[in-house]
């Protein structure tokens, strides 16, 4: 009779063994849960950490899946979602930080994005591809320039204070709908009729091999022809109007 107790009590022991070691030793460090007061600053040990709920850092309270009162750094940040700069600045402020040169911001008027220097917010670049024109605006003028990548004008497009608007070119500027007059060297008209000489262009009934070079010079601009209007011998320009 006291064999059979001692093996009934051998039997009761292991299932106890068995019921605790399950309840102890088969529980993972994700599924252990501790009172916010036991929770101590230092370093979580290796492995991934699941929170069924919102997470606070620096907030007593939140609203939010994660809410953070502070900077946050990251190597990259993927979002399938909406990124949204909120309007807590004034306008001009550095909503959104490019690299150390430039920043966006809301200026405060509807449908409009504001892109400023870091060096200087009064001025800012905008470049259209890696071999693109570079779009250059501000500064004193309140021009906006087109320039190469490296920095050469190309074209000025600028728009005054005194209700006009004026363009300027480093070039041509041509219309094709109408009339246009421009001031053309007098080689470019020789080199496209070899008969053409200055002294043809002081008298209107000799002049037909110049007028045929500025007649050639307009064509390959897609004009249908032009002629000549005048001659400045001190700067050595000829005034050719290419017609529509």
């Amino acid at each position: 009779m006291r064999n059979k107790n001692i093996f009934l009590a051998g039997i009761f022991l292991f299932f106890a063994l068995a019921v605790f070691g399950f309840y102890v030793f088969g529980a993972t460090v994700g599924e252990v849960s501790h009172p916010a007061n036991q929770i101590k600053p230092g370093k979580f040990q290796l492995g991934d950490y699941f929170f069924p709920g919102r997470v606070g850092i620096g907030k007593n309270s939140t609203n939010h899946t994660l809410d953070v009162n502070g900077d946050i750094s990251a190597l990259s940040i993927d979002i399938a979602g909406t990124i949204r700069a909120r309007d807590v600045f004034s306008s001009g402020g550095q909503n959104l930080i490019i690299g150390d040169d430039t920043f966006l911001t809301d200026i405060d008027s509807a449908n409009i994005l504001g892109i400023y220097g870091l060096q200087n917010k009064n001025v800012a670049g905008l470049v259209l591809g890696s071999e693109g024109p570079l779009l250059w605006g501000g500064g004193d003028s309140k021009s906006l320039l087109i320039r190469d990548k490296n920095g050469g004008d190309t074209a000025n497009i600028q728009v005054n204070t005194i209700n006009t608007t004026t363009i300027e070119a480093q070039g041509t500027i041509k219309s094709v709908n109408q009339s246009q007059y421009y001031r053309v060297r007098f080689d470019d008209i020789k080199a496209r009729n070899d008969k053409c000489d200055r002294y043809q262009l002081y008298y209107q009934e000799k002049m037909l091999f110049c007028i045929s070079g500025c007649n050639r010079w307009c064509q390959e601009r897609k004009y249908s022809g032009g002629t000549i209007t005048e001659f400045d011998p001190y700067t050595n320009l000829v005034g050719c109007v290419c017609l529509p």
